[in-house]
């Protein structure tokens, strides 16, 4: 159905890293792979195929395209997992286009610094 182009990469690049956010936020691996299959329209993919399990993420745009998977990285603290679910809703309602989606999720979720000892 989909072969990878230059405008399905960045979609299916934008799911990855969101999905794998998610489950280091906690998320329940069924709720992250039904959040990234109500987002592919948002993101102008028809369908995908997602497994979301406690360590990675798997992801394909369909036949002919290549699966990605992903190992979550660090546990994402509440602040942050907050602020990636905002940007999903934004995505959503498609007030977020892929590109400043990403640099958001680059900025605000993996840039928010650590709180010192006094907040």
């Amino acid at each position: 159905m989909h072969e990878a182009s230059e405008k399905t990469v960045p979609a299916q690049e934008l799911l990855v890293t969101i999905g794998t956010g998610l489950l280091a936020g906690g998320i329940s691996s069924v709720d992250v792979e039904d959040a990234l299959t109500g987002l592919a329209p948002a993101v102008g993919l028809k369908s995908i195929n997602v497994a979301a399990l406690p360590k990675g993420l798997f992801l394909t745009i369909g036949p002919g395209s290549p699966t990605r998977f992903e190992r979550i990285g660090p546990d994402l603290r509440f602040d942050q997992t907050a602020k990636l679910l905002d940007i999903v809703d934004a995505v959503r309602s498609r007030r977020l286009g892929i590109d400043a989606a990403r640099r958001m999720i680059e900025a605000e979720v993996y840039g928010t610094p650590r709180a010192g000892p006094d907040g």
